[in-house]
């Protein structure tokens, strides 16, 4: 764990407080050059400058559904990534990483239908989130912006060989720019527009009772 985070950084000058082993990847015909067999693992990160560095020549974001032609097995990689996020998002609290520690819950919205690839009513899925108790309401009122968080892939390409390595990220993009405060809309009558904060308890509670996250 503690290479995949010093690589990680080291690469691409992003730095995550944890990994998550995505399995063991051993085709013997994965590297046509000679038997390779890779360790797995992604990370989620919130927005961030991305640099190439030590190794690597270059580093850039790009989106999920427009990856650039990536060597080897990686695109296998990828998805394999991608199927474990929205798989664990259900049962861990995925979503809250990649967001600041107090956000709206637009902002949560959106983030769940970019990761799950889904399309969720407004009103329903802030009546389940509110009613499942993960959420505790932060002080003071909040300006309501909506992202658009594509789910980011992170490559860096090694300055020494053609050889590749591509880490599997998850960025939310940087939100819009809030208008001035003067400009604020009033809030209306039954309008959830507060920050909110993980529950980490109520979380934790959650998982030990076997409960599944469900929108």
């Amino acid at each position: 764990m503690e290479g995949a985070l010093r690589e990680l950084r080291e690469e691409t000058g992003l730095a995550a407080s944890a990994v998550v082993e995505l399995g063991v990847f051993s085709d013997p015909n994965r590297d046509p050059r000679e038997r390779v067999i890779t360790i797995a693992f992604y990370a989620l990160v919130k927005p961030s400058e991305v640099v190439g560095g030590d190794d690597a020549d270059e580093a850039a974001w790009f989106p999920i559904d427009e990856l650039p032609q990536l060597a080897f097995d990686h695109a296998d990689i990828i998805n394999a990534a991608m199927e474990r996020i929205r798989r664990d998002i259900h049962f861990e609290p995925i979503g809250f990483d990649l967001l600041d520690d107090e956000f709206t819950i637009p902002d949560l919205q959106r983030l769940y239908e970019i990761i799950l690839g889904v399309k969720f009513d407004r009103r329903n899925f802030q009546r389940k989130i509110l009613s499942s108790g993960i959420l505790e309401e932060a002080d003071g009122p909040a300006e309501i912006a909506m992202p658009e968080p594509p789910v980011l892939f992170c490559r860096a390409i090694e300055k020494t060989s053609m050889a590749e390595m591509d880490y599997c990220c998850a960025e939310p993009a940087m939100p819009a720019p809030m208008a001035p405060a003067e400009a604020k809309p009033k809030r209306r009558p039954g309008r959830v527009a507060s920050l909110f904060r993980l529950n980490k308890a109520k979380y934790e509670e959650m998982k030990e009772e076997g409960n599944k996250m469900e929108f």
